[in-house]
Formats: structure tokens, sequence, C-alpha cells
């Protein structure tokens, strides 16, 4: 393999591993807890400055249930089942205290978090769309809001310049448009 194509492998690989903390919910250092293979060498993956050898993505992926191959597969699609695994369930449960191994609990999810690394990078948000419209996407994925909670957390992204809105008037579910004006939300 070339050195260019060997980067770009690695690059891509070191993704493959981001992936797999964020499906989990771990930070780097839980990561590192859970699959015992220390944050630092962890790092160097991630960023690509060291490749992932057989041995070590074995290591990795059989933490979550997988096989070694279907980390080093880029074609191979990372299944969310893997956030239902046992090891996985175990560690939860044994290190729920230490809060810096967790991106977000199991059972105490921070509100906004669906909204922010999963919502806004589906593109669903790539046109204007109604409060009601964004709750029926979120609910259709597991997570309820209530339309106060939702707006609280779009106005919050509003403000954080990471989405933008606008006053329109309502789209009803009927596909009419009504007279009242509010906020449509969009990247």
């Amino acid at each position: 393999m070339a050195r260019n194509e060997n980067a770009e492998y690695s690059k891509a690989l070191g993704e493959r591993i981001k992936m797999l903390m964020e499906i989990a919910g771990l930070e780097l250092a839980g990561i590192a807890e859970f699959t015992k293979i220390s944050d630092s060498h962890l790092y160097s993956l991630i960023n690509g400055t060291r490749n992932l050898t057989g041995k070590t993505a074995e290591k990795l992926a059989n933490s979550f249930g997988l096989e070694g191959w279907m980390l080093l597969n880029l074609n191979h699609k990372i299944p969310h089942s893997i956030r239902k695994s046992t090891k996985l369930l175990e560690f939860y449960a044994n290190f729920k205290n230490v809060h810096e191994y967790f991106s977000e609990t199991l059972d105490t999810r921070k509100a906004s978090s669906f909204i922010e690394k999963k919502l806004l990078k589906s593109n669903f948000l790539s046109v204007p769309k109604f409060i009601w419209e964004i709750n029926a996407e979120c609910s259709s994925k597991g997570y309820a809001y209530s339309s106060k909670q939702l707006s609280q957390i779009l106005t919050y992204l509003v403000h954080k310049g990471v989405i933008k809105s606008e006053k329109r008037r309502i789209k009803l579910r009927s596909g009419e448009f009504g007279k009242r004006m509010v906020d449509v939300f969009w990247e």
C-alpha cells in the first residue's frame, strides 16, 4: 500500500474508532478502561499517527462483541447494537460514578445530545423544519421531548450558532398553513 493510501486508511480507521466511542457513549478515558488499551495508544490510533494492527483491532472489537476484521474493513457497518452489548452494560453499571468515562449515560442523556450528535449529522435540518416536524423525527428515533423542551434546545443551538431560525406561518399537519407565526429551524 502506498504511503498516502496507508495514511488515508489509518485516518479512516481513526474515524471508525471515534464512531465506536460515540455509539458506546464513551470518552477516551472510558474506552481505554473498557478495552484495556492505553489512552495514549488509542489517541494515536484516532489521530492516525499509529497504525491499527490486527491484534489491537481484535482486542478493541472483541470488547464490543465484534471481530477485528469488522473494524478493519471500512465497508463493514459498525452496528448500533454494540450499545447493548453485555460487556458494555456491565461497564456502565460498574463505573456509573466515573463521569469522565462517559459522554452520556444510558439512562440520563443530556437532552440536546441526540439533536447535536445525530439529528444535525443526518441532514434532516438541511431545509427549514417546524418544531412538530423535528419532534416527530426525534420520536421516530426513540427520543421524546416536550414541545417546550425541544424549543429550548433548538433556541440554545441557534444562540450557539449551530443552526439558524426565522419566523414563518405555522404549517399544519394537514399541509396547509395557519395564521400564527412560529420559529422554523435549519442548518
